[in-house]
């Protein structure tokens, strides 16, 4: 029954980005896949991980991060190392330093 669930899950997050989304239901949408990966398997434990991590995630994910996110879904060994550049990439410099 759990794999029937995670399953249904994965297709959910994989089918997300193709809808229109709220960014809240964006940042839920990254975090089911990402507690899936570093919690137990347990409904109690993956609600409030989800839960907290949306609160926490930036809701502004960008399409690519969520396409990321969601290729790499059943990759939990290598999701953050992949999708953390894409999904958090460095600040960059547009000239805004002041001169110095």
């Amino acid at each position: 029954m759990i794999r029937v669930y995670r399953w249904l899950l994965i297709g959910l997050v994989v089918l997300a980005p193709a809808c229109e989304t709220t960014p809240e239901e964006r940042a839920a949408t990254a975090c089911t896949v990402l507690c899936g990966c570093s919690q137990p398997q347990l409904p109690a434990l993956q609600d409030r991980c989800v839960a907290d991590c949306s609160n926490q995630i930036s809701m502004r994910l960008s399409n690519e991060c969520i396409a990321c996110i969601s290729a790499n879904s059943n990759r939990c060994a290598t999701i953050e190392d992949v999708c953390r550049p894409i999904c958090n990439p460095p600040p960059t410099n547009d000239g805004l330093d002041g001169g110095l």
